[in-house]
């Protein structure tokens, strides 16, 4: 029987207060899945999800009673979040579930901690805890796997799988991030056979996982085998190459830069206009894919302008890319040194701004706008070094042109 120990999370005196409001009602609770998951593993643990064998009415009866925060955000499915002085906490009835859509389930309450257990995705992910940090492992494989980070469905593979066809994805993003040794074969074999049901996901959740899988750590060895089996073609146009994963990846680990979902991405694909990225990622990506001539060679005015036009994150993808493209080594001098001015270089501020041309006499619009734009442009060129001063001067001779 493992044990998680006194750890900091465990010991929030807010999860033993609804630990104790469950109990007066006469119910029992288990910290469940990613939680203890990631205690066992030495991670922070971020988000924790309660079970329970309270229903749903009554677990939204014992917080009230108890003076917390209650919102029946998943009460079709057994979940009630409950807040406690700020700390949210998703509590779930335990269930089975009776019928799916690939995508949705009906379900039937139960009382029946292996029953719980056994509908869930992971045998990592089907482990509990109690206050003391005692780990209850139903299915009898947990631990065993989670000791090895190996990545197994729950009983059998090809069910878990028709029962929610993200599955799929989550079990090729757990291997990503954290799986160890080979793939599951029986895992493998069920998300090949079934990944047609990816189709009838919505583009949010296909997304989400996506993006996990590309920032992990194992991404190379994973989107190899997702290439291979036709499955990561079905979420996305594969134009690229895991060649070029690996060189990126190669990349952020010499220079020593975390790993960035949207620049390994863009190793894979040109094309991702049918996912709702944020206007910040969509910026990324197409800065990602656009050819910038830019060497150690290059002059340094128009590499400071290249900083100054992109910003630390657009410069450094943009050195990234190119460096990958000429195909220099990893440890080579002066693409290192071309990397580092992003830190080195305080990136300037345009000293002159629009109430400082409409305070020397210029009339806010379209001309204005013109005008202190070509200034700018001059500043750069001049290599950023006019003052607020020298710019006003510059804006008269061109007012008066």
């Amino acid at each position: 029987m493992a044990d998680l120990g006194q750890q900091d999370w465990l010991n929030d005196p807010r999860l033993a207060r609804l630990f104790d409001a469950i109990e007066q009602a006469g119910g029992e609770a288990r910290v469940a899945g990613g939680a203890v998951r990631n205690g066992l593993w030495g991670l922070p643990v971020k988000d924790i999800d309660v079970a329970t064998t309270l229903l749903p009415d009554e677990v939204m009866a014992a917080g009230k009673t108890a003076g917390f925060g209650v919102h029946a955000t998943g009460a079709d499915h057994g979940t009630v979040t409950v807040v406690i002085d700020g700390l949210p906490v998703e509590v779930t009835t335990l269930r089975a579930d009776m019928e799916t859509d690939g995508r949705r389930a009906i379900v039937a309450y139960s009382k029946d901690w292996s029953v719980d257990a056994h509908r869930r995705d992971f045998t990592f992910n089907a482990l509990y805890c109690d206050l003391t940090g005692r780990v209850y492992d139903e299915t009898g494989q947990g631990l065993k796997d989670s000791r090895a980070k190996r990545v197994r469905f729950v009983g059998d593979a090809d069910q878990r799988i028709r029962e929610d066809y993200l599955r799929i994805l989550r079990y090729f993003r757990f291997q990503a991030q954290y799986g160890q040794g080979e793939f599951d074969q029986p895992a493998l074999a069920a998300c090949t056979e079934l990944k047609d049901g990816l189709k009838g996901l919505s583009v949010e959740r296909i997304q989400a996982e996506l993006l996990k899988i590309a920032s992990g750590p194992g991404a190379v060895a994973v989107v190899e085998v997702m290439i291979a089996q036709g499955i990561l073609p079905m979420v996305i146009k594969v134009d690229g190459s895991v060649e070029a994963l690996a060189a990126m990846i190669d990349l952020e680990n010499q220079i020593g830069v975390a790993g960035d979902a949207m620049r390994r991405l863009a190793m894979l694909t040109s094309d991702v206009s049918h996912l709702r990225l944020s206007k910040a990622q969509q910026q990324q990506f197409v800065q990602l894919n656009k050819f910038v001539n830019i060497s150690p060679q290059a002059e340094e005015i128009y590499v400071k302008k290249q900083l100054y036009d992109l910003g630390v994150q657009g410069y450094r993808d943009m050195v990234m890319m190119a460096w990958i493209r000429t195909g220099a080594g990893r440890d080579d001098a002066d693409w290192v040194k071309l990397y580092a001015l992003a830190d080195e270089w305080p990136v300037p501020v345009f000293p002159l701004s629009g109430k400082d041309m409409i305070a020397a006499g210029f009339t806010a619009g379209v001309e204005m706008g013109r005008v202190l734009k070509q200034l700018e442009q001059q500043w750069m060129d001049g290599g950023f070094s006019a003052t607020k001063q020298d710019l006003l001067k510059e804006a008269n001779k061109l007012k008066n042109r």
